[in-house]
């Protein structure tokens, strides 16, 4: 997700103002009192909210460690600490936060919610369910305490639902998600993950939606937004305009499926039947995502007169901060691309070559990647670089990202994303030099520990493969190679 920011409007400073006062007012009682865990807890839910969590969890574990305040209060200070810890990636601590709340509270639904978070974090399938299962059958959070998080029942059912895909037992995970969304219509959120079992276990995306029209045979339209919405994540376009169509035929106007029947028409190559879609909502709450598809429509076939049309209606009708990046890239179409820039650029540039890059647009992405070079000290870019890996761009994401390994930019993530590549490519001893150096900058790497075991299946795989040629019939290498084979097909498709 990429979160654009342009700016306060004057009740949003005035706003930010009046929080930020409040917090220096507590901070000053806090001086008088360093050990009221409520000063504290305030302090560290301000810090919380503003993404700074190493901060926040400074003064939660102050409160933590002072616990002097009624029920609710404290329960908070438990929860709101392993909370800000889960944040941070400390499942480990989390849990010891966890479990003593349990012991004291028992009945408060939400604890057991955030220990089977943290044990499905660590892998600790069973016991995560454990205690998903307890959760449900406590029930909601018990009245006398706010349920600031609003852990219903159904984001139980939605995690352990995704606690079975990792056990492997699809049926039951099946079961869990659709509990979900029976208990919360239309939660995309188990659509998309359900969409994509069906898929798997069909083996056939027509039958994996007649499956699907099986379980919702009357779908309300928040159900079938959401189907439409899912097919559209899994790049099955046709599938996304059959219940996207369903929607419409209730609700013609209904704009968010309009602006998503646009983009299945773009992501097709339909791009004057997605020009027509878009051209509905420029005056709409909608208006900046049509117009960033709509230029791009435009870009793809080739009427560069009809962008400048659109990016003047875009400016009008105040758009966002995006807006110049495209303006820029205009610029550089139809003239001369302008020889430095500002950095302020780069948020609406990353958005931009996302957007060009799912829609394929390769002439387009080479001219923002030239634009990118004018803003000083950027290139090479490791963010560029993640991009780049994500939609499947592997040579260019390992060249830039082997641009940022030799000046020093290389972060864990950027490391194993460059050993997968070379893994890809049978490039062997670079691939585990590479996650291993990821696991050197960042211990508590999951997915680095998990490409390393890949990578060790690879090589046994393909070792026993060839002694088999070797050793005829021999019964011990066969019991091998059948084992590893077995465990490698559970890694094939991580």
């Amino acid at each position: 997700m990429t979160i654009f920011f342009d700016g306060y409007i004057p009740n949003q400073i005035k706003e930010k103002g009046e929080r930020q006062k409040d917090l220096e007012k507590i901070l000053q009682k806090l001086k008088e009192d360093p050990n009221d865990s409520m000063l504290l807890l305030c302090v560290g839910e301000a810090f919380y909210e503003r993404g700074q969590y190493r901060k926040a969890k400074d003064y939660f574990r102050k409160a933590y460690n002072n616990k002097n305040v009624d029920l609710e209060s404290t329960v908070s200070i438990y929860r709101n600490y392993a909370i800000c810890l889960m944040e941070l990636g400390e499942f480990d601590s989390a849990l010891v936060i966890l479990l003593e709340a349990q012991e004291k509270y028992p009945q408060y639904t939400e604890l057991w919610y955030l220990s089977g978070f943290s044990f499905y974090k660590m892998g600790r399938l069973s016991t995560a369910r454990s205690s998903l299962l307890h959760c449900l059958e406590l029930g909601e959070v018990p009245e006398e305490i706010t349920n600031n998080y609003e852990v219903g029942s159904f984001k139980v059912y939605y995690l352990l639902a995704k606690v079975y895909e990792a056990l492997e037992n699809d049926l039951a995970a099946i079961e869990a998600y659709i509990k979900a969304i029976t208990l919360q219509a239309g939660f995309r959120k188990a659509f998309y993950p359900l969409v994509k079992l069906f898929l798997r276990r069909e083996r056939n995306k027509i039958k994996a939606n007649e499956v699907l029209e099986q379980h919702f045979p009357r779908p309300a339209i928040d159900t079938m937004a959401a189907i439409g919405d899912a097919w559209f994540n899994l790049g099955e376009y046709y599938l996304s305009l059959k219940w996207i169509g369903k929607v419409l035929s209730q609700e013609p106007a209904n704009k968010e499926m309009l602006l998503l029947q646009g983009q299945c028409h773009a992501r097709m190559g339909q791009y004057q039947e997605a020009i027509n879609k878009f051209s509905r909502l420029y005056s709409t709450n909608f208006k900046n995502e049509a117009f960033t598809e709509g230029c791009l429509c435009h870009w793809a076939i080739g009427e560069q007169d009809k962008v400048e049309e659109l990016l003047d209606m875009w400016q009008e009708s105040k758009g966002n901060g995006i807006s110049y990046a495209y303006r820029l890239l205009q610029q550089a179409t139809v003239g001369e691309p302008p020889q430095l820039l500002p950095k302020d650029v780069l948020p609406g540039f990353y958005v931009l070559i996302e957007k060009i890059l799912v829609m394929g647009l390769g002439n387009l992405a080479a001219r923002v990647l030239s634009l990118l070079g004018a803003v000083p000290n950027e290139r090479p870019s490791l963010r560029l670089g993640k991009i780049l890996w994500l939609h499947g761009d592997w040579d260019l994401a390992a060249h830039e990202l082997i641009g940022c390994m030799n000046e020093g930019k290389i972060d864990a993530q950027g490391c194993l994303i460059l050993g997968r590549i070379c893994l890809r490519q049978k490039l062997y001893e670079e691939a585990e030099q590479l996650i291993h150096s990821a696991l050197v900058m960042n211990t508590a790497y999951p997915d680095a520990y998990l490409s390393l075991a890949k990578l060790h299946l690879t090589q046994a795989e393909e070792a026993l493969a060839q002694s088999k040629q070797v050793f005829v019939h021999n019964e011990i290498l066969e019991r091998y190679h059948k084992k590893v084979y077995e465990v490698f097909k559970q890694f094939a498709s991580y």
